[in-house]
């Protein structure tokens, strides 16, 4: 089992190894990055990548990330630690820009969660995610850019342990990370 810290001491390598390679503008370009997410029970760790965007507003992106989940057990009284997988697909755009340096855009799309059985007693749980957020790169250098941004995800469950009869839930996740943009 990976931890978060070691998870994000090899981020950090592969920011450093990554941020010498050629890079271009971002608009006719993939990307790759890397983000940090919180929700209310859990952390995660995660990649994104990013398709070239499309008349430079819209583009596809497919995420994984690898959550860690605090839970109490019925039987015990130590909060446990579980882990889990989730991807997404989506459709990103892209507003145009507030300043010359930083750019509002949305998420929207299909995820899907392999829960730990702890979690779900499903192997794979579906749902929807929206999110917006910005996108900020420096005046001089925009090989790399940094974003930040909330949403909320809606996923559907088997367990009754949510609620009476509750098969659905939902909850709002944040996010940052940095995207390095690759081109020609």
């Amino acid at each position: 089992m990976v931890s978060i810290k070691k998870l994000s001491a090899g981020l950090i390598v592969t920011i450093l190894i990554i941020s010498g390679l050629s890079v271009s503008a971002q608009e006719n370009n993939f990307s790759f990055g890397f983000n940090f997410e919180k929700n209310k029970n859990d952390e995660s760790a995660g990649l994104n990548f990013t398709s070239p965007y499309i008349k430079k507003s819209l583009a596809l992106r497919l995420a994984w990330n690898f959550h860690k989940f605090d839970y109490l057990s019925l039987d015990e009284v130590k909060i446990k630690q579980s882990d889990y997988h989730s991807f997404r697909l989506g459709i990103t755009g892209r507003y145009p820009a507030i300043t010359e340096v930083i750019y509002p855009y949305f998420n929207g799309g299909a995820i899907g969660v392999i829960p730990h059985s702890h979690f779900s007693d499903r192997e794979f749980q579906a749902g929807v995610f929206l999110s917006i957020g910005f996108e900020a790169f420096s005046k001089n250098f925009r090989k790399m850019s940094w974003f930040a941004e909330g949403g909320m995800v809606s996923i559907s469950d088997s367990k009754k342990e949510r609620g009476v009869d509750s098969k659905e839930y939902a909850y709002m996740q944040f996010a940052f990370g940095t995207r390095f943009y690759f081109g020609r």
